[in-house]
């Protein structure tokens, strides 16, 4: 910052009457007019401790005010005391915000929370989860962000999250059963001795293709086949055995 010529002329007074470079740095301060330089020259010169110097260098402070603080250097450490206006005002706005608070607190209870109709439901595998179907209330104001639907294919827990952009969310719990038998196609008369050559295929919504655990037994002139998935539906189908003189 550029110094104005009363300024300078108080710094080469300073160094004219010895001063040391540490206390003309403090008065190389351009944000000190030429007066208050002049009394923390003076100060300086009568040999003031420097501590107190650099703390009574405040630019808002008057020279009388810079000069009672090097003379009584013990109010250096008392508090500032706050205008006698700023109180009420400080007061004021802390009354208005809390009010504020409560008032939107108070519009923030009022208002229709995001609720669904219950905290778990079961859907069947093949089942479509519509997640609009379970929402038993909001607030019409409020922005509404909904899961995902999908198509229930294997049997597991999913979760699916609803929330507001108020902040509400709430949490629906969805177990998926598998209540689906598995098909098994089979010849119409199999040979007994070889009844796994009969088997076509067997096949499960859930789990695909079975065929590797189907089983057969033989009773009678019937043989009778059994698979199952891993949610326990079985199924059964049996055929008539083919005849010993019936031709292949």
């Amino acid at each position: 910052m550029e110094l104005s010529f009363l300024q300078e002329k108080e710094i080469a007074i300073a160094e004219a009457h010895g001063l040391s470079q540490q206390q003309i740095k403090v008065l190389s301060n351009g944000r000190l007019n030429y007066l208050q330089m002049a009394v923390l020259r003076q100060a300086m010169e009568q040999g003031a401790d420097m501590k107190t110097v650099k703390k009574a260098a405040r630019p808002r402070l008057s020279p009388e005010e810079m000069s009672e603080l090097i003379s009584h250097p013990e109010q250096l450490n008392r508090s500032i005391k706050l205008p006698v206006m700023v109180l009420p005002l400080i007061l004021t706005v802390l009354f208005t915000g809390v009010l504020y608070s409560v008032w939107k607190c108070a519009v923030y209870l009022r208002r229709e929370r995001l609720e669904l109709r219950s905290e778990e439901i079961t859907l069947l595998c093949g089942d479509t989860f519509q997640p609009g179907q379970y929402i038993l209330r909001y607030s019409q104001q409020d922005d509404l962000y909904l899961p995902d639907s999908f198509v229930a294919e294997v049997p597991e827990t999913r979760i699916a999250v609803y929330r507001t952009a108020s902040g509400d969310q709430k949490i629906l719990r969805i177990r998926i059963y598998d209540k689906q038998e598995p098909v098994i196609r089979v010849t119409e008369t199999p040979d007994p001795d070889h009844c796994m050559d009969g088997v076509l295929s067997a096949h499960d919504n859930a789990d695909g293709e079975l065929k590797a655990y189907v089983s057969c037994i033989v009773e009678g002139d019937q043989i009778i086949y059994s698979v199952s998935d891993s949610s326990g539906n079985r199924t059964e189908v049996s055929r008539i055995c083919r005849k010993e003189n019936e031709e292949v």
